[in-house]
């Protein structure tokens, strides 16, 4: 904020900090940004966390399976064998996979409209008249 706009500030709305030293503002703000961290920090997942998740799904969507059975069979059957082959640390890391019904499903729309989005991207490049009215046909993949 401006300084004269921040100074106006502190003497109509906040006239209880209007006396502090610039010094404990900036203080007050390195302990938000430090706690935005720690906060990010426990928020986030890896990217191995994440690639799982998204490879699990891609599985589930191929064997057009419903997206609960990640959560109620999958996930469990993954901590059961690698805390039976590997260690109980390992089998806690499992648990931080996300596999939640609406977590897949979410990320499966936000897949999809960035496929569409970028089918459109290719096609709006080419000047083609045939280009202007299209569609896509996807026949089933069966292993």
């Amino acid at each position: 904020m401006v300084p004269s706009k921040f100074s106006r500030h502190l003497k109509t709305k906040d006239p209880v900090y209007r006396n502090k030293s610039k010094y404990y503002f900036e203080k007050i703000r390195s302990n938000l940004e430090k706690q935005a961290k720690t906060l990010k920090s426990f928020c986030s997942v890896s990217d191995n966390v994440q690639l799982a998740s998204y490879k699990i799904e891609q599985l589930l969507a191929k064997k057009k399976k419903p997206h609960t059975d990640a959560e109620r069979v999958i996930l469990p059957a993954l901590e059961i064998v690698v805390d039976s082959m590997i260690n109980t640390e390992a089998a806690a890391k499992i648990k931080l996979i996300l596999l939640s019904a609406e977590t897949i499903s979410r990320r499966i729309k936000e897949m999809s409209q960035d496929i569409d989005d970028q089918l459109r991207e290719h096609f709006t490049h080419l000047n083609d008249e045939f280009t202007k009215f299209w569609a896509l046909q996807i026949d089933g993949y069966q292993q």
